[in-house]
């Protein structure tokens, strides 16, 4: 009896522990949801649209429990799941992720503002849903406002001092990095060549193209491409972000020998990313191929070692050389020094008795 009742209050007081841990990381869980102000979505009747609002939490251990709701006067009515609306949620890093809202098959009435809640504490700001009828103005990405063009940062990347060489004929890719935080557009990049005191802008051609790629959410890589490089294309190039952001000047290097042929990039100085070579791949054998050649060394010299301090193994003919020279010691040892009489001494005492 008296353990059925110690068992309860173990029970008991584990579930009490358990309770109380969840209501204080329930406490210390923070939830935070950014939507820009006044932004829009618009899409053309009929057809698919995805608006979206990111959240970040820190101290959480659960996944964001996100709701739709309808804007109407002064009361947002809440979405529910049908043939034509659900809803999505994405991790985007460890703490920050994105819900969805996707109209299947919009249509006029589904015009309006929407927003997004994180239980019911956090509320994101509206989001305006327009719907049109017109092809041109189908515009399915979001419309952000002035206020939110001065929320976006943009910073270009390019390490000083940096040197691109190509031999003629041949194709060349340059590139600048740029990093964005509160921007909801990709970057206006622009690329120009130096000219003394002026940077004349450059403009797709049969020789010269552009290309952006995205490496991470906030972060992507600009390209000028030259497909057939010439002597004439060489001097100093710079990418440009807008009229604001501007990045250190690119050297530009073409040569018509084959040994000073180098497209990948050669930075002198204030390196912020070491170049990719050719070879890297070979480093991580070149690693294992030392450490195995330098324990060989040490169990080679650990061996001699103690092959020296055991000393050489006597042979046979030692241990025998060894036993005789025992015995002689011994038969020496029978009488001592003192005693021992000369013979012709003795043969002259035995003829006087």
């Amino acid at each position: 009896m008296i353990i059925c009742n110690l068992a309860v209050s173990l029970l008991l007081l584990s579930l009490s522990i358990s309770a109380t841990t969840n209501r204080s990381d329930e406490q210390q869980c923070v939830h935070r949801i950014r939507v820009p102000r006044n932004t829009v979505f618009r899409a053309r009747v009929m057809t698919e649209l995805m608006i979206n609002c990111t959240i970040t939490q820190h101290g959480c251990h659960r996944s964001p429990r996100v709701s739709w709701c309808k804007i109407y006067e002064n009361h947002c009515k809440a979405l529910n799941h049908s043939d034509y609306i659900t809803t999505e949620w994405k991790n985007m890093t460890e703490h920050e992720g994105m819900a969805f809202l996707i109209f299947l098959k919009i249509s006029k009435e589904d015009a309006g503002l929407y927003r997004c809640k994180e239980g019911d504490s956090s509320i994101g700001h509206g989001i305006n849903v327009t719907v049109t009828d017109k092809q041109d103005e189908f515009s399915p990405t979001p419309s952000i406002t002035r206020s939110d063009e001065q929320q976006c940062v943009q910073r270009i990347r390019v390490p000083r001092n940096t040197v691109f060489r190509a031999r003629v004929m041949t194709e060349l890719k340059i590139n600048c990095t740029i990093t964005q935080h509160g921007c909801h557009r990709s970057p206006r990049v622009s690329w120009c060549k130096i000219y003394e005191s002026h940077c004349k802008a450059l403009n797709h051609s049969v020789y010269i193209t552009t290309d952006w790629k995205n490496m991470t959410e906030h972060e992507g890589m600009a390209f000028l491409t030259f497909l057939k490089i010439s002597k004439e294309d060489a001097g100093l190039y710079r990418c440009k972000e807008g009229d604001s952001s501007i990045g250190h000047a690119i050297n530009v290097t073409v040569t018509d020998k084959q040994d000073e042929f180098s497209p990948t990039p050669s930075i002198t100085s204030d390196m912020n990313t070491s170049p990719k070579n050719d070879l890297q791949w070979l480093w991580p054998y070149v690693y294992i191929c030392t450490g195995i050649a330098g324990l060989a060394l040490v169990m080679a010299i650990t061996l001699l070692y103690v092959v020296r301090c055991q000393g050489r193994k006597p042979t046979g003919k030692d241990m025998a050389s060894k036993n005789q020279n025992i015995k002689t010691q011994k038969s020496d040892q029978l009488l001592p020094p003192h005693l021992c009489l000369n013979s012709d001494l003795l043969t002259s005492v035995i003829y006087r008795v």
